[in-house]
This record gives C-alpha cells, structure tokens and sequence, in this order.
C-alpha cells in the first residue's frame, strides 16, 4: 500500500515532477491498441490502465445505454491480450463496472445475471481490478469474486471521511477515488487514507502541479 505523503518544494521552487513526488498514474483506454506499445516504456509511473466493462453487459460511467461505436463482439479477446501484454511490466488492467444505474435483475438475482457469467469468464483472464460506484453492486462482487481488488469509482461521490468509512465496513475495498469536488482536498485525501488504510486516487482534469501527494 501506498501511504499518503505531501512533499516539500524542489530546490529553486519549482513544480516537482511525478516521479519526485512517487506518484503512478492510472491510465484511460482510448479503444486504440497501439496505446498499449507507447505506454510499456512508462511502466515505472503507470500503476494500472483502466477499460470499460463490455457495454453490451453492463453500462460504465454515467452511460447507462448500449453504444454502437465499438465492436464489442471481440472487445474482450482485445482486454484480455492487454492484461497479457501489461502484466510482465508492472501494469495493472482495472475493469470499469461504474455505472451508476444497476438493473434490479442483476442485483436481485445475481449468480443468474449475464454480468456474474461474464465476470467469471474473467476469473483467470489477467484483469485484477473492478471499478465500483454502485455500493449494493460491489457488496455482491466482494462476496463471490473475492479474488478481484475492487476501487471505488470517483461517481461512488466518496467526499467525506463518513462515506468513505461506510463504503469501508460493507465492501472493504482495496482503494477509493474521491469525489471530483474533492480531487485537490489534501487533508480529505490523507484523512480517508488514515481512516481506511487503503490508498486513495485522485481524479486531476488539468494542471498536476498542486498535487504534492501521492495516491
């Protein structure tokens, strides 16, 4: 586990770089398989890439429809052959299963659902973590997938030290992203890290240079 760590100034105060603070990032898949060739050279400050789940199973993000832009027919032959390709360097695959929305079919019923077959046929696969914002839906993964480390989606609107605590005693995931409001709140970060034990991400949209901390 990473331990939350604030960092003076360099000498002359200029901005430290990523690797002066000890921060990895975590890295969106942009659908293009050549971005897997051109980030293995960064390995040393990429802790994971992070894909959506296939959209034909369950929706990520606030999406919650069925997109036609992708051909999702060989999508998870791809993701596998990305865990494969990452794995010997370090990098993680984190799967997207964020999706605010969750059919009561899948939560009612969900050794029956399509995503609990699906997820099974993951069970080997190289991919290690999932990405949670529906907390009902990660007490269920924690219980019969327990071999996946889940992550709290930044949607999961982990913003106080309470909420992160109420995630940590139903799901006891294995890191939190807070809440975007939150993204640059220092003393938050380090407080849910202190709270939980676990590592907490932070979702940086612009300039990284205010972030002396690691996640």
């Amino acid at each position: 586990m990473l331990d939350p760590a604030v960092h003076p100034p360099v000498a002359g105060g200029a901005s430290p770089s990523l690797r002066e603070l000890g921060m990895r990032l975590h890295v969106p898949y942009n659908n293009d398989f050549g971005l897997i060739e051109a980030i293995i050279p960064y390995a040393a400050s990429i802790a994971s890439l992070y894909l959506p789940c296939n959209h034909t199973v369950l929706g990520s993000g606030r999406y919650e429809g069925r997109s036609t832009n992708r051909g999702w027919d060989s999508y998870d032959v791809e993701v596998k052959e990305i865990a494969r390709l990452l794995a010997p360097h370090g990098i993680s695959v984190n799967m997207l299963l964020n999706s605010i929305h969750v059919s009561s079919d899948i939560l009612n019923n969900f050794q029956g659902s399509r995503l609990y077959r699906y997820l099974k046929e993951y069970a080997e696969s190289g991919v290690e973590w999932l990405t949670v914002a529906n907390i009902q839906l990660a007490m269920l993964l924690r219980r019969h997938f327990p071999s996946f480390k889940l992550d709290v989606s930044v949607l999961g609107l982990v913003d106080t030290v309470a909420r992160a605590q109420y995630w940590h005693e139903l799901v006891h995931p294995d890191m939190f992203c807070v809440d975007l409001d939150c993204s640059r709140d220092l003393k938050l970060i380090e407080q849910i890290s202190m709270a939980s034990g676990m590592p907490v991400l932070s979702m940086i949209s612009r300039s990284l240079s205010a972030i002396p901390t690691r996640a």
